[in-house]
């Protein structure tokens, strides 16, 4: 047999899988390197657990003396993990902030709440899920 032979014959079948077995090629390779994955599907006795009144911190850039007020002050979250990671988590193992490093000048703005949770536990619930950030002082 020919090379010609061997290359076109079932050519579109051919071209076919090779342009799918890049596309999963390319979706796995992004996959590993974004780190993709899914903390539920890990958690084999998932539990939940409800904090409220969990204060919200202020992220600003350092050296910005600009002073915030935030309305709600405190969230109620939900979070899901193992009881075994849940059973000795406590509000004061979780980050709730609002990142305002990239706000200019606005004196009144929505900013969405963002967390920092213990590895093992994923966020559930957040209420609110955004809050109003206002600027006192220049």
């Amino acid at each position: 047999m020919s090379i010609r032979a061997l290359i076109l014959h079932h050519f579109w079948l051919k071209l076919f899988s090779l342009l799918l077995a890049t596309l999963i090629w390319f979706a796995i390779h992004f996959g590993i390197q974004s780190g993709l994955r899914s903390p539920e599907a890990l958690i084999i006795n998932p539990t939940t657990k409800q904090f409220s009144g969990v204060p919200i911190r202020i992220l600003s850039q350092p050296g910005d003396t600009r002073v915030f007020k935030v309305h709600p002050k405190e969230v109620v979250l939900t979070v899901v993990g193992e009881e075994a990671i849940l059973r000795d988590l406590t509000a004061q193992n979780i980050s709730v902030f609002v990142d305002l490093t990239s706000v200019r000048s606005s004196h009144e703005t929505n900013q969405q709440v963002k967390l920092d949770l213990p590895t093992g536990t994923t966020a559930f619930r957040v209420e609110p899920r955004t809050v109003n950030v206002e600027q006192v002082s220049p």
